[in-house]
């Protein structure tokens, strides 16, 4: 992918999500947290 593009993910027709390139700036708006707190709720993490 290039800058600025995405893939938009679908399922029957309905959307389930975006593919975005991958910046360092993401985690740092925020993502790191969420992915800590939705891998803690599903028990996918390490102790």
């Amino acid at each position: 992918m290039q800058a600025r593009h995405y893939l938009l993910i679908t399922k029957h027709g309905q959307p389930l999500g975006l593919a975005l390139p991958f910046a360092e700036g993401i985690m740092e708006q925020g993502l790191l947290p969420w992915f800590a707190i939705k891998g803690f709720q599903s028990g996918d993490y390490c102790q």
